[in-house]
């Protein structure tokens, strides 16, 4: 990233900061981005302490912090977050916005992340949508969906948002571009 000019990084559904604290000790600015009640968590709430402690670290909460905010990124990472989201209306609204802090000065690149083939594993009876409700009959439950990589390439390139490349550390690792051949 460093090599390409990237430095301000948008991690959205930062979750319990992992990706930012490893970008931030590499030097990079970054903003983590998640609802208030997922940054209360233990693990999210002790990194983000550590996180406060370093230079180029903001936080936002979703939504209405984020799009609010006037800043611009380079780059955001979406990492194990759009499967997680149990309506399109809302997948739609975090691309849309997110695509909106892409700098239109500097390079927007996106960093995807997915599971695939984990759904295989559930049964019909706790779908929802286009995926399926975990732990349905717990006290928390959580919704996950999966989509093949050329599902996924439509589902951004109606965003705008085109297949680049592919990185490693995930069955599905994408690298997404506002513009084809960045």
């Amino acid at each position: 990233m460093k090599e390409r000019g990237f430095n301000r990084i948008l991690d959205f559904g930062a979750g319990a900061l992992r990706h930012t604290l490893a970008f931030l000790n590499e030097g990079f600015e970054v903003t983590a981005v998640e609802y208030k009640e997922a940054f209360s968590r233990p693990k999210a709430k002790e990194n983000l302490q550590i996180a406060r402690t370093k230079d180029g670290f903001s936080e936002l909460i979703w939504p209405k912090d984020f799009i609010h905010s006037k800043q611009k990124y380079d780059v955001a990472l979406l990492i194990f977050v759009i499967q997680v989201v149990p309506f399109k209306t809302d997948r739609n609204r975090i691309l849309d916005e997110i695509k909106k802090k892409l700098d239109n000065n500097g390079p927007k690149r996106l960093y995807y992340a997915s599971r695939f083939g984990e759904g295989r594993k559930l049964s019909d009876e706790v779908r929802f949508n286009d995926g399926w409700i975990l732990g349905l009959k717990k006290s928390t439950q959580s919704f996950y969906t999966d989509w093949n990589a050329a599902t996924t390439h439509k589902m951004m390139k109606k965003k705008g948002f085109f297949h680049a490349g592919n990185y490693s550390g995930a069955s599905q690792p994408f690298i997404y571009d506002l513009k084809p051949g960045l």
